[in-house]
């Protein structure tokens, strides 16, 4: 029995641990599915005390653990705002220093030729506030901080930053003076006390040298240490004012430098250290050793006698296969017998029993040696796959819990990726420079992918399109000169035939049918649509102009959606008319984009922007993801959303679940002045959410713009779920009620449509003009009525020729005249009221 408790009890030990381990969570809301806890090189890490683990990195990464380096909590924003492209990134994170769990400062890169900044803390990490240095050119860049006490510190950086003092525990800093005129970059800084302060410096291929002062700064001693390579210092430490330590790498040939110092600074004294294979990046000290740490990429090492013989601590955690391969090492803190390792691509070690046994913290497969170029979320299931470089596909049962690995027969990216059921999919790719294409297909859930026999195996493919499991098209093509790829197959692949655009040479990036007939692609500022399965393709010259295309998506019903720059277009009758929204971005942002339906969408692209919009683009939410460009999006439903990073940051796969209690409510409304027949003039209108018993009290008001269609969303923030009737109101129609109440539910979406019926409204009261059914317009004074009173109202107004945006333009061609007169008189001459329960 006692076995059998045992046996349980390390099962459920095993169990707690590996889902501990994966739970954490970017305070933007956007959590790593793959590379957690996050893939981001680290660069500094600080045991606060045996609870809070503290880790700072590249793209503003700051990661905080309340349980020992169990879990993370990631805040991606920590480091200075990057406002290159107005999209929610921050510049790299070098250092830190903490003065307790709550307080503490971290500090790196500033934005170019501005003030150099760094930031604070005073809530364990949640929020960070800048804290001005003064001016600066080029890109400043803080590399280490040091405090002697709770108040005084000082801190080191580029040449354009040089050496900070504070005396205010990082509030207020002030620059040292008289510091040699050598354009030094400084690595580390490192105060005995206030007088005695040392400095190293970056090679830049010239030196090995240090500053030192003993007066606090009045004046400094430049020197250079023993040796014969050139060395860049990464850090100094002092056990006591006297003993004291310093490593570093040779820039050129990588080799590690350690010297030890027995008498404040003045003289040193190298060691031969036991590994030559790499920079020493970090040192610590714990008892009467000092521990060094970036030799290697799986140990580091203990010396007690100043470095003249070494012993090494084994960090690896063999056991865990999903953690990042084996690279760099750049920082580690010791706290008792707890200690901590990170490094490259996010990797975090832990142990608990002074370096006796280690267990790694990442869940990444693939080990975050590739990068990922797309996804694909399965609507309505748990299922998500995604594309990534080195042929190879990863697949999730579980919303991206857990990831199975395939390598595909090929070995380069995977652009595109899209699955026609949970079984059958396809995927697309290739690479340039070694003219390879492809398309595979999965017929078991991507267990294993097979090559199909595409007609032009030479030529990257960038896009595919299935409208089911048989029929579909791969899109591609070199940039300039050779024929834009469109190929077509109606046998699952088995056999492709060309439907390339004659004439047009360079690449088709992508496309997309909404059935067997109607189909869209794109190229540059080219957008072709077909009406016959892509046997011929006709330029559109209705699109939209002066725009690079980056995406394309079809609803039935005509409907398009485009993206460029930093708009989205949309066309609600297959391309003849367009609309378009803006994302909050400053810049051209928008690499990709999915839609779950018309009005639930997300866009993604540089630098980790990315925008979620659940009102058709009239407002969005931008979130970043905190690292290099994401192409990839899709949405698994209104709520749940996956992206990718395919450069510089490795494995990373990320989703975002937005629950938003917002109602959206979809209507279509005619204004019979503003409709032509086939376009509407776009305009605000209102919407008043009634209830459904007298009195029929107002219960949440919401304003929007219709587009050329007569289409909107309106966004109810907090009507509970319930039955109501719709209140339209515009500038000079008639106030006019849905047919009966419509149920809606709280954090849904529900649409409905005036135009298809005089029952829409309460009491038919609409006119059919045009083959829709439309409110009255010519209430100017919204009283209620259409009569001789508006009708002078009018005449006044078009006797004088006014223009503009007026209430007295009944037809919205910004002039008021005869015209607006007609329409009202009409109206006015059949008494034409509102109609209400």
């Amino acid at each position: 029995m006692k076995l059998n408790t045992k046996l349980y009890l390390l099962i459920l030990m095993i169990l707690t641990f590996t889902c501990l381990s994966h739970a954490q969570q970017n305070t933007n809301g956007w959590f790593w599915v793959n590379g957690q806890a996050q893939a981001n090189n680290l660069n500094w890490v600080k045991i606060i005390d045996p609870t809070h683990y503290y880790a700072v990195g590249e793209n503003g990464t700051f990661m905080k653990s309340s349980d020992g380096g169990d879990t993370w909590k990631i805040n991606s924003q920590a480091g200075v705002p990057d406002n290159s492209f107005g999209a929610g990134a921050s510049y790299r994170l070098n250092t830190a220093w903490f003065f307790d769990a709550n307080t503490g400062i971290v500090a790196g890169q500033s934005a170019y030729n501005e003030n150099i900044k760094i930031r604070r803390t005073t809530n364990g990490g949640e929020t960070f506030s800048s804290i001005d240095l003064g001016a600066s050119t080029g890109s400043p860049r803080i590399n280490d901080i040091h405090f002697i006490n709770s108040t005084t510190g000082f801190l080191c950086g580029s040449s354009n930053v040089k050496v900070f003092k504070t005396t205010n525990a990082g509030l207020n800093w002030t620059a040292m003076s008289n510091l040699p005129v050598t354009a030094y970059n400084f690595n580390c800084i490192y105060a005995i006390n206030e007088n005695n302060i040392i400095i190293g410096t970056e090679s830049s291929g010239l030196y090995r040298n240090i500053l030192r002062t003993t007066n606090g700064g009045a004046t400094w001693i430049e020197q250079t240490l023993p040796g014969s390579v050139i060395v860049s210092f990464k850090d100094i430490i002092f056990q006591n004012a006297n003993t004291g330590f310093i490593c570093g790498n040779s820039v050129a040939t990588n080799p590690n430098y350690f010297a030890s110092t027995t008498d404040g600074g003045a003289n040193w004294t190298e060691a031969v250290f036991p590994n030559k294979q790499n920079g020493l990046y970090d040192l610590r000290f714990k008892g009467a050793k000092v521990y060094a740490l970036g030799a290697s990429f799986t140990s580091y090492f203990t010396s007690s006698d100043l470095g003249v013989t070494w012993d090494s601590v084994y960090f690896n955690d063999p056991s865990n296969l999903n953690q990042p391969y084996l690279w760099f090492v750049y920082a580690f803190d010791i706290n008792s017998n707890n200690e901590i390792v990170v490094g490259m691509n996010g990797k975090v070690n832990v142990s608990y029993d002074g370096g006796s046994t280690w267990r790694n913290k990442n869940y990444s497969v693939g080990n975050n040696d590739i990068t990922f170029y797309s996804v694909y979320a399965q609507p309505g299931t748990n299922n998500v796959w995604a594309g990534g470089g080195g042929g190879r596909i990863v697949r999730s049962t579980n919303n991206g819990t857990n990831w199975t690995l395939t390598q595909t027969s090929n070995s380069f990216a995977y652009y595109e990726l899209e699955m026609v059921n949970s079984q059958t999919g396809y995927a697309a790719g290739g690479n340039l420079s070694a003219g390879v294409g492809y398309c595979v297909k999965t017929t078991n859930g991507g267990v294993t992918w097979t090559n199909l026999p595409i007609t032009t195996p030479t030529t990257p493919i960038y896009g595919v399109n299935f409208i089911n499991a048989n029929t579909g098209w791969i899109f591609g093509g070199y940039p300039f000169g050779s024929p834009g790829v469109i190929a077509k197959t109606t046998n699952g692949g088995a056999s492709w035939f060309d439907q390339g655009i004659p004439g047009f040479t360079n690449v088709i990036s992508n496309g997309e049918f909404t059935d067997a007939n109607t189909g869209y692609c794109y190229s540059g500022t080219n957008l072709w649509k077909s009406t016959n399965g892509g046997t011929n393709w006709t330029l559109m010259t209705t699109r939209p102009v002066g725009q690079n295309y980056t995406e394309i998506q079809t609803f039935p019903n005509n409907t398009i959606f485009v993206s460029g720059g930093r708009k989205i277009f949309k066309s609600s009758n297959g391309g003849l008319n367009w609309d378009s929204v803006s994302v909050p971005a400053t810049q051209d942002v928008i690499f990709n984009m999915d839609w779950i339906d018309l009005y639930n969408g997300t866009v993604v692209g540089v630098q980790g922007y990315t925008a979620k919009t659940r009102d058709g683009g009239l407002t969005w939410t931008e979130r970043n993801t905190g690292t290099s460009t994401v192409p990839g999006v899709s949405m698994a439903n209104k709520d749940t959303v996956y992206t990718v990073c395919d450069r510089n940051v490795w494995g990373a796969i990320f989703r975002l679940y937005d629950v938003s209690t917002s109602t959206n409510l979809n209507l279509t409304i005619g204004i019979q002045g503003f409709w032509n027949g086939s376009a509407q003039i776009t305009d605000t209108v209102t919407c008043h959410l009634r209830n459904s018993v007298s009195p029929y009290n107002v219960v949440e008001v919401s304003k929007a713009v219709l587009n050329s269609s007569g289409n909107a969303v309106f966004t109810f923030n907090s009507a509970p779920s319930g039955s109501y009737y719709l209140e339209i109101t515009h500038r000079n129609s008639l106030e006019t009620w849905s047919g009966s109440p419509i149920a809606i539910t709280a954090g849904g979406s529900v649409s409905y449509n005036f135009t298809t019926a005089a029952s829409q409204a309460f009491g038919n009261n609409m006119i059919l003009k045009s083959g829709r059914y439309c409110d009255y317009s010519g209430d100017v004074n919204q009283d209620g009525l259409v009569d001789l009173t508006d009708v002078v109202i009018i005449n006044n107004a078009a006797s004088v020729f006014t223009t503009g945006y007026v209430v007295q333009d009944v037809n919205g061609d910004n002039l008021v005249d005869l015209s607006d007169l007609i329409v009202t008189l009409n109206n006015a001459s059949v008494f034409v009221s509102k109609l209400t329960p």
